[in-house]
């Protein structure tokens, strides 16, 4: 499991409850993948150490993966003004509120509205209900705690000036 977390990301949303989305007492938490996610083949982001006789060589071919896969993806939170462009697809679209609130908590809000148009060119069916949750925090309304990814990236964009 690949992680990304953030101390100013913490604080930013103890200090802004009425901008961020989350709910959670991991607040310092951006987003995560199993590395299989990233490399697209499952079984890659495991390694088998049951054969001693094999020991060294999965370790070595788990280490390339690493390297290829997960270093990679560390680069595109390094510098916050290029994530938007950076990040691969199926970390913003899994993640969109939580890279939208970082990048704004970093002083990126130009990276931060990029970021949330990528995510809505990559799928035209998403705007039906990002117009919901953007018309939700327009009004001043928060969205339903079981409100659905697209719905909260709506009202993130509005409360947070993206849109």
């Amino acid at each position: 499991m690949l992680n990304v977390r953030d101390g100013a990301l913490r604080k930013w949303r103890r200090a802004n409850p009425a901008l961020t989305s989350y709910a959670g007492v991991n607040d310092d938490w951006l987003c995560g993948h199993p590395l299989g996610v990233l490399t697209g083949v499952w079984h890659q982001g495991q390694v088998d150490l049951t054969a001693p006789a094999t020991r060294n060589a999965q370790l070595e071919g788990f280490l390339r993966r690493l390297r290829a896969e997960a270093l990679p993806w560390f680069d595109g939170s390094t510098e916050p003004e290029q994530a938007a462009e950076r990040l691969p697809s199926v970390t913003i679209g899994l993640y969109v509120v939580d890279l939208a609130e970082w990048l704004v908590c970093r002083g990126s809000q130009d990276a931060a509205a990029r970021l949330i148009r990528r995510w809505l060119a990559e799928d035209g069916a998403r705007r039906p209900d990002f117009e919901s949750g953007r018309s939700l925090g327009e009004r001043g309304e928060q969205p339903d705690v079981s409100a659905g990814q697209w719905v909260r990236a709506g009202w993130s964009s509005a409360v947070l000036g993206l849109t």
